[in-house]
């Protein structure tokens, strides 16, 4: 099953440009789906992305808030 990450919100000093890249590494999105996600972030909107392990999905989360962006893991569907 894949695991669903949600990036819930962020704060000042958030890093867009590495947002957008560490969505581009983690979870496989093109630059344009990556860039749009990261604007419907700074928009106010919950962000979701998926990857494969919980490992994956951990070591996202962690990621993110070095980037001022807060997440959280989803059970695991399917």
């Amino acid at each position: 099953c894949m695991y669903t990450v949600e990036v819930l919100r962020w704060d000042p000093g958030f890093l867009k440009v590495s947002h957008t890249q560490l969505l581009q590494e983690t979870c496989g999105l093109s630059l344009s789906q990556a860039k749009a996600a990261t604007d419907s972030l700074l928009n106010g909107e919950v962000v979701s992305v998926s990857v494969a392990t919980q490992a994956e999905a951990a070591a996202l989360v962690q990621r993110l808030s070095e980037l001022s962006a807060f997440a959280q893991i989803l059970p695991c569907a399917g």
